[in-house]
């Protein structure tokens, strides 16, 4: 017995280093500091990209509309379809995003719109331009974007940025005008179809028709607007469009019939109600 009792107080006295030695080893398995210090820096730079991500991509979209070399399409014939369409050269895939932008993030799509007309070069304003159409389709442009575009057709407008487009400066000009002649077109109804005739007259005071830019050896195309009857696509309501032969027609014009109209948030239009 008394043997038995000596081996338990040996087991008894063992035990401590037992423990001992098992609190070590759990000491080898915590975080260092450095770890824990890693790991909140790595969670800190996702936070912040996260954050960023936003201005990344309107960064981004701006700097590839701006590089995309744009140019009008060649129609010299304000009347036509195919006149004031944008093509562009380079960066494709990501002038389409900035364009799919319209669609998923319209309110980022608009930030960029704004810097282009305001401080972009001639491709980033006629890609801006265009895109105008998928913004209104979200109900985005004030009446403020409607006089960024509107301003364009202005002979004197220079560019606000260096273009890598390696069109002549009187081209780049000529395109910026002939887009914004159709993009102002295509925002524009007129209520009041009863008397299309109204809004046809050419306006007084404009310089002779110009020969094309792109074939200066082509006649002159007289002086012309002319109007035709659609119906909205949301509201079903009768209106008139116009169309003018040259961005000079379109913008005096413009000049005459201004007054006479207001941007409607709504509608995504500048309604003009009666030339009476």
């Amino acid at each position: 017995m008394a043997k038995l009792k000596e081996q338990a107080d040996s087991k008894v006295e063992k035990s401590p280093t037992v423990a001992h030695s098992s609190r070590r080893a759990g000491r080898r398995w915590r975080p260092s500091v450095a770890l824990i210090v890693a790991f909140l820096g790595v969670l800190a730079v996702g936070i912040l990209l996260g954050a960023t991500r936003e201005l990344r991509t309107e960064v981004a979209a701006l700097k590839a509309i701006n590089e995309c070399e744009a140019t009008a399409w060649a129609s010299e014939d304000g009347l036509s379809d195919a006149y004031g369409l944008v093509q562009f050269r380079l960066q494709r895939a990501e002038v389409a995003a900035y364009l799919s932008l319209c669609e998923t993030n319209p309110k980022l799509a608009l930030r960029v719109f704004r810097q282009a007309l305001d401080k972009g070069n001639t491709s980033g304003k006629l890609v801006a331009m265009y895109s105008a159409a998928y913004l209104t389709a979200h109900k985005q442009l004030e009446d403020s974007d409607f006089q960024r575009i509107l301003a364009q057709l202005k002979p004197e407008v220079k560019e606000t940025a260096p273009s890598p487009n390696p069109l002549p400066q009187g081209e780049r000009q000529a395109d910026l005008r002939k887009v914004a002649q159709r993009v102002v077109s295509d925002l524009t109804v007129i209520d009041d179809t009863a008397h299309p005739s109204r809004y046809e007259v050419v306006p007084a005071g404009l310089p002779p028709p110009a020969k094309g830019v792109k074939d200066p050896e082509s006649e002159p195309r007289p002086h012309k607007v002319q109007t035709g009857e659609e119906k909205l696509q949301d509201s079903g309501q009768a209106v008139l469009y116009v169309r003018w032969s040259s961005p000079d027609v379109a913008l005096k014009w413009w000049e005459d019939m201004a007054a006479k109209g207001r941007w409607d948030k709504d509608l995504q239009r500048f309604v003009i109600s009666s030339a009476q």
